[in-house]
C-alpha cells in the first residue's frame, strides 16, 4: 500500500515534496517492522535528507526519520552510527518537546543502548 502511495505521491508532486518523504518515511518505518533493514535504510535516508532540505535540522519530521533510521542502523549493528543519530534526536527533542517528555528520554534511552554495543576504541562501524 505504501508503495503505490509513494509511486503516486513522486508522479504528482515529485520526490523532494513534503507529502512524497512523509510517505516514504513510512514505507521505511513499515519496511523497518519487517526486518527488511537494507531497503528501509534507503527509504529513511532519503526522508531525512529531504526532510534537512525542506524543514529545519531540528524539525519534528525530520528527527522522525533521524530516530527511525538510528533504529534500522541499531539493527544492522551500526552501533556508533545509529548513536550518533538518537544523539542528535535526543538533542532535537530536548528543544521541540522538552527533556522531560516521552519521545525525548526514549531517545535518550537508544543513545545508552547504542554506546554500549560499541567496542572501546571503535571509530567506525
Amino acid at each position: 500500500m505504501f508503495r503505490r502511495a509513494l509511486k503516486g505521491r513522486e508522479k504528482l508532486h515529485g520526490h523532494d515534496a513534503a507529502v512524497t518523504l512523509d510517505v516514504a518515511c513510512w514505507l521505511g518505518i513499515s519496511l523497518y517492522c519487517q526486518e527488511k533493514n537494507e531497503e528501509a535504510e534507503t527509504l529513511l535516508r532519503r526522508a531525512l535528507e529531504g526532510n534537512e532540505k525542506l524543514y529545519d535540522y531540528d524539525a519534528a519530521d525530520t528527527l522522525e526519520a533521524a530516530r527511525w533510521l538510528g533504529k534500522t542502523l541499531y539493527s544492522q549493528k551500526y552501533h556508533k552510527r545509529a548513536k550518533e543519530l538518537f544523539e542528535r534526536c535526543e538533542k532535537g527533542l530536548e528543544k521541540l518537546v522538552g527533556p522531560d517528555h516521552e519521545d525525548t528520554e526514549s531517545a535518550r534511552r537508544w543513545v545508552v543502548k547504542a554506546k554500549n554495543k560499541i567496542p572501546p576504541g571503535n571509530v567506525s562501524d
